[in-house]
């Protein structure tokens, strides 16, 4: 993954905040940007657990300068709400539908 980073590919932890994704990974490979996953972003409206974690998530990827992307974006009042936290990028149905290549 070095060679290919040094050769200019981008890397992404896709779905951080589940699964098998590991706060090591960022260390431990040349990464880019965290994607936080969809259930987390969507459930940041109900839980202050998720809302405080997504934060934590955000300045943790500013301190290791990872571009930080919230997954799974549908409804403005959840977008309003990333854009109060600060994240700077968002995908989702909000924004658009999945596009062919």
């Amino acid at each position: 993954m070095l060679q290919l980073s040094n050769l200019g590919f981008k890397f992404s932890v896709d779905d951080f905040g589940i699964g098998h994704s590991s706060i090591s990974y960022l260390r431990a490979f040349p990464m880019n940007s965290i994607k936080i996953d969809k259930p987390i972003v969507q459930n940041i409206i109900n839980s202050k657990e998720d809302m405080a974690l997504y934060s934590a998530i955000i300045a943790l990827g500013k301190v290791l300068k990872l571009s930080v992307i919230a997954e799974g974006v549908e409804t403005e009042e959840i977008a309003d709400i990333l854009k109060s936290l600060t994240c700077p990028y968002a995908q989702g149905y909000l924004y658009a539908k999945p596009m062919p290549l």
